[in-house]
């Protein structure tokens, strides 16, 4: 009986083991396909880009030599080639990295060592080393040397019991591992890509091929569907950004359908006081198109997408708004600063205080921030005008935010979006129809939060 029990056994294992095989067989079949396919995409997008610079069309030619760079990132000839492309339209620093990168998959490769030489003729910028035995430009290392603090940390029950009498609304902190706890709940497994294009795939993403890490940025609009299909390799030539390196990134912003539609697909319980907008929002915007057409218009609740790399340039939220992000996937590392750091920060998008260059920018070195990472399950609360820069760590990372109007900050929400209405901001296009509703929603805030007022505008 043993020896048969044995035998049985190891039947069943030799049949894994086959079944396995196979599995690893298949896995390494798609590989091989995806990078040919990769690498046939990236000869058609650099062929036509070197048709247009013989044709001295070097803008298009750089945009497809972008393209073609982000299909094959180990081609020293086509890094080499972008770069020359990126000299002649006089993107001196983007060409020097290009023809660092090409060194870096082909030292031997000598014509970026003499285009690097013949860049040390232009305004190449401060911060980097120049190598005469090697003739590489070596970027410097940017490290973090202002101060760096760990985040306040709560419990979820402290959140959900100390909101309003703790004023935790004026508070930045952290809450980990949430989805522990029975009161926030997801289910995880409906954030498949797949899930999410069944479900939503025609609502429309901002998508960002080029990241968001500068001010200056604007999307492309596709559908999620579409924006998920090309998260890790945008296949168009996006003429006007640079998408030739990983960093993709989107934003969903929802409407009152889409958010509620979201809540039920992924079965989502979140904290209480991260819905206290909902009670205003039916009082004073009434109809489901208003309150639609109000979080639109504000990008008030999103879901966030984005590759390794990706991120958002260092900011303060233009309508002074608080705002709570709820990590559900992958890893996102934050830089924050509180509004009395003002003074070192500069503007938004000047530094990337992930690596900041304090020679550009000697204040930034006095300043004092908290940085930290979040994992799924954690959840962040700043409140307003408090400067915050991202960088997602994974592929895909994917997060919930929302944003907030409190006793304490709707005098600035209002004046904000006054100035939206009077025609002195860019956020959104006002209609006087829209501004009127809005006129309903102060005399609201007013009557509940008017005695709790402590604001000075």
């Amino acid at each position: 009986t043993i020896h048969s029990a044995m035998h049985s056994e190891c039947e069943m294992m030799l049949k894994l083991r086959k079944y396995v095989s196979w599995l690893l067989f298949i896995q390494y079949y798609v590989l091989i396909v995806c990078s040919y396919q990769r690498k046939e995409m990236a000869k058609h997008y650099y062929d036509v880009g070197m048709e247009y610079a013989k044709n001295g069309d070097y803008h298009s030619a750089v945009f497809n030599l972008r393209a073609s760079c982000r299909h094959n990132n180990m081609s020293a000839l086509m890094l080499n080639d972008l770069g020359v492309m990126e000299m002649r339209i006089y993107q001196w620093e983007k060409a020097l990295k290009r023809f660092r990168r090409a060194l870096a998959v082909d030292p031997s490769f000598k014509t970026p060592k003499e285009n690097i030489v013949e860049l040390r003729q232009y305004n190449l910028p401060a911060g980097y080393e120049y190598n005469d035995t090697a003739g590489i430009e070596k970027e410097d290392v940017y490290p973090q040397l202002h101060e760096l603090l760990s985040p306040p940390e709560i419990s979820l029950e402290e959140l959900l019991s100390n909101w309003t009498s703790h004023r935790l609304y004026d508070s930045f902190f952290v809450v980990r591992n949430a989805f522990s706890s029975d009161q926030v709940s997801m289910n995880l497994s409906t954030l498949s890509f797949e899930s999410l294009s069944n479900a939503f795939g025609d609502e429309r993403a901002d998508f960002y091929p080029h990241n968001m890490l500068e001010e200056q940025v604007h999307p492309f609009f596709l559908s999620l569907r579409e924006s998920l299909r090309q998260l890790t390799l945008p296949e168009e030539v996006y003429v006007g950004v640079d998408a030739s390196e990983p960093g993709t990134y989107l934003q969903w912003n929802m409407d009152k359908a889409a958010w509620d539609r979201f809540l039920a697909h992924t079965a989502a319980h979140l904290p209480s006081p991260f819905l206290s907008d909902h009670p205003w929002m039916d009082q004073c915007l009434s109809s489901e198109e208003a309150i639609s057409e109000f979080l639109l218009k504000t990008h008030w609740r999103m879901l966030l997408v984005g590759e390794a790399g990706a991120g958002m340039f260092s900011h303060q939220d233009s309508l002074r708004t608080a705002s709570w992000q709820l990590q559900m996937a992958g890893r996102k590392q934050w830089h924050l600063c509180s509004p009395s750091q003002t003074p070192h920060l500069y503007t938004a998008g000047q530094v990337d205080f992930f690596r900041p260059q304090y020679y550009r920018f000697p204040l930034a070195r006095n300043a004092s921030c908290y940085q930290t990472s979040l994992s799924p399950g954690d959840l962040l609360f700043y409140p307003p005008d408090w400067w915050h820069q991202t960088l997602n760590l994974d592929t895909p990372t994917l997060a919930l935010t929302g944003t907030l109007v409190t006793p304490s900050n709707y005098l600035f929400v209002k004046t904000q979006l006054e100035r939206q209405c009077g025609g002195a901001g860019d956020i959104f296009p006002a209609t006087d129809r829209f501004c009127r509703l809005l006129k309903g929603c102060y005399d609201l805030w007013e009557r509940l939060w008017g005695s709790e007022n402590d604001q000075e505008l």
